[in-house]
């Protein structure tokens, strides 16, 4: 299924300039490693200058994440780039549609405490949706700091599961703002929730590249 997620905005030539690879915003494998890396700390295992990390974070300051993450949308889900690209779709969901996420994450919560399973001590140690929305956030604005992102990606996965293990489909229309391969797919919701809890293993393993 091709990408439904809205286009970014263009980019100016002077904004391109600063990037390295062709300009072909959509799906540029250079664009993706490197915007991945840059708006993490640390050494990145991909070629790029202090300079380049500089120019795609200032990017995201002024014109958006939006601006580069679509050129994550065909990364593999084990690299960064792909790991990314979930966490920017649950991102989003919690942004723009937190009246739903709120919701599902509510009635998976009741549902499988009617089941006898014990959620709020599952989840004790999680953080919740609020504070994911604020990781994220800072995630995608480069300001993440010198934390593991670990935790964050293990902790989409729980939150996800919780959600998934009652309704595991994601988005449900062709035509939603956020319906892209990966929300759209079978057992959307747990399959992105598996993801990241092997993103989150390879982060701490330092093979998440």
């Amino acid at each position: 299924m091709a990408p439904q997620f809205r286009r970014p905005a263009q980019l100016s030539e002077d904004l391109m300039e600063t990037i390295p690879g062709d300009q072909d915003v959509a799906y540029n494998a250079e664009l993706a490693n490197l915007s991945a890396w840059a708006l993490l700390p640390g050494p990145s295992p991909f070629a790029g200058s202090p300079q380049e990390r500089e120019r795609i974070v200032e990017l995201v300051h002024t014109e958006g994440v939006d601006v580069i993450a679509e050129s994550w949308v065909r990364s593999p889900e084990e690299s960064l780039a792909g790991t990314l690209w979930r966490g920017f779709l649950f991102y989003e969901w919690l942004r723009r549609f937190p009246e739903d996420a709120f919701a599902r994450f509510n009635r998976a919560r009741e549902v499988l405490m009617a089941r006898g399973v014990n959620v709020d001590e599952k989840l004790a140690d999680t953080y919740s949706l609020e504070d994911l929305h604020t990781c994220w956030g800072s995630i995608f604005s480069g300001e993440w700091g010198e934390q593991p992102v670990a935790k964050v990606l293990l902790d989409s996965a729980h939150i996800l599961n919780i959600i998934g293990q009652v309704s595991p489909e994601w988005i449900g229309e062709d035509d939603h703002p956020l319906a892209t391969a990966v929300t759209r797919r079978d057992e959307a919701l747990l399959q992105t929730s598996r993801e990241l809890l092997e993103a989150s293993k390879r982060s701490v393993r330092g093979v998440l590249n």
